[in-house]
């Protein structure tokens, strides 16, 4: 059930919102990890390269909802290989104009797509995709963080708490 904007702003401005991210990766043809990342065309992170996630629904199972949020917003399926760790990001702006910040609680898991000629059909809130290298500089902090923290790469460092900053987010935490 989708609910009305105005009652999606004030869940927004009033409360934490409890979210999947989904660090979907692949083996290419050489057997190099790819990390798929989708451009955002929405706040919060309008314009970053930021796993898929979104809110999951009253009464959804967390693996549920991180398998419908990739079949919603690109059209493949998933096979959920592990939770990578469970996070809460403070962004500087929400979905809306004029809104206050956004709270997310966001659980992360780890995500392979078997078929690599699985065909990506994007939705509004992306303005693209691409395949990348995991140690990438183009990817945001929190996708450098996930990939870090699910150990696909060790090639790879954290993040450092001002990067966060520079991408619009005030607060990270990993809470576990």
């Amino acid at each position: 059930m989708k609910l009305p904007i105005e009652k999606i702003k004030t869940l927004e401005n009033n409360s934490t919102l409890y979210c999947v991210d989904i660090l979907v990766y692949r083996l290419n043809p050489d057997k190099k990890v790819e990390i798929l990342s989708v451009l955002r065309s929405e706040q919060p992170a309008k314009g970053q390269w930021y796993p898929i996630g979104g809110r999951i629904l009253k009464n959804e199972n967390e693996m549920i909802a991180a398998k419908r949020k990739v079949k919603e917003e690109l059209g493949i399926n998933i096979e959920i290989k592990n939770k990578i760790g469970v996070y809460r990001e403070i962004f500087d702006s929400g979905h809306f104009d004029g809104g206050e910040n956004l709270d997310s609680l966001s659980i992360a898991f780890l995500a392979v797509l078997g078929n690599i000629e699985n065909e990506i059909k994007i939705d509004n809130t992306i303005k693209d995709y691409c395949w990348f290298n995991p140690s990438d500089k183009k990817l945001s902090p929190y996708l450098k963080q996930l990939i870090f923290d699910s150990k696909i790469s060790h090639d790879l460092t954290a993040p450092t708490q001002d990067e966060f900053i520079i991408s619009g987010i005030s607060k990270f935490d990993k809470l576990n």
